[in-house]
């Protein structure tokens, strides 16, 4: 087995320092595995392979456990960018979280410096990184991003449910109805389906409060593209006495449809494990990455 560059070593104490200081990550479930052919191509973004897996995130995106794994990569000039992280954090921190969505967003640029025959237009430029988390329900409420996320999906299962709301008591169906917005208060999960309590804003100001459960399916689509379908939404009425509460179809068919950068290929919920993300990321080449309503 080929002996590991020393600048190996030092990305991997850099990566596991990020993940510290920036998710929360407790060191003991830190693992963290870089390879490449030399300290240059390390620089350059070239690696060979790259292994992360760790658990109890209590920052940002609250997760029980996540993994990443990829192949051969070439993130162009990214990792000089990680490397700089320190240094910001002790000379100029204002300058760290400029740096971070540099790094987020900065195109993918070839490392050519480290190869010096040419490229053809065949070669492979792109290198596709499995992925997987689990998040608990305490963590989808606990969390700003996940609330965000799933906030988006309240959002859409209700904007797109106007239809089936036809079949929901007046009284129900026509606060709905002239709802301006929607937010989410708390989530958690019963029975292998979302539960969501909301609030409707009304025009006149008043606040309209509700429950709605509704399943997550995984469409097929095409090779590159991933649906996320909303299925079966459900609204909870009550009637009031003698009449007992019963969940209501909202006959929505909303759902996300996203293409190029992520795909997934596994979506699960249950009470036990929380929500379960399976999928991969394109991590190089040109595909367009974009998500839109189904």
């Amino acid at each position: 087995m080929a002996r590991q560059p020393r600048a190996c070593a030092v990305a991997e104490a850099i990566v596991r320092w990020l993940l510290r200081v920036v998710l929360g990550v407790q060191a003991k479930s830190l693992q963290v595995r870089i390879a490449a052919d030399s300290s240059t191509n390390l620089a350059l973004g070239k690696l060979r392979s790259a292994d992360l897996s760790f658990e109890h995130v209590r920052r940002g995106l609250w997760l029980q456990r996540a993994m990443l794994r990829c192949g051969a990569v070439d993130l162009g000039i990214r990792p000089l960018l990680i490397l700089c992280v320190p240094f910001l954090v002790l000379l100029r921190p204002s300058l760290l979280l400029p740096l971070l969505l540099l790094v987020l967003f900065l195109p993918r640029l070839p490392s050519t410096l480290t190869d010096s025959k040419p490229r053809n237009n065949t070669s492979n430029r792109s290198s596709i990184a499995s992925f997987s988390i689990e998040a608990s329900a305490s963590d989808l409420n606990k969390s700003r991003c996940w609330r965000f996320l799933l906030t988006a999906a309240l959002r859409d299962i209700m904007e797109y449910s106007i239809a089936g709301q036809v079949a929901l008591p007046r009284e129900v169906s026509g606060e709905l109805s002239g709802a301006t917005s929607f937010e989410l208060e708390s989530a958690t999960i019963v029975e292998r389906r979302l539960v969501m309590d909301a609030v409707a804003r009304l025009p006149d100001g008043v606040i309209f409060r509700y429950r709605l459960r509704t399943g997550i399916e995984l469409l097929p689509g095409a090779a590159s593209d991933t649906c996320v379908f909303w299925d079966n939404p459900e609204i909870r009425v009550a009637p009031g006495w003698p009449l007992p509460e019963f969940w209501a179809p909202l006959g929505a068919f909303a759902g996300r449809r996203f293409d190029g950068f992520l795909r997934l290929t596994r979506l699960d919920l249950s009470e036990s494990s929380g929500l379960v993300v399976e999928g991969s990321l394109n991590t190089g080449g040109s595909d367009r990455a974009s998500a839109g309503i189904v």
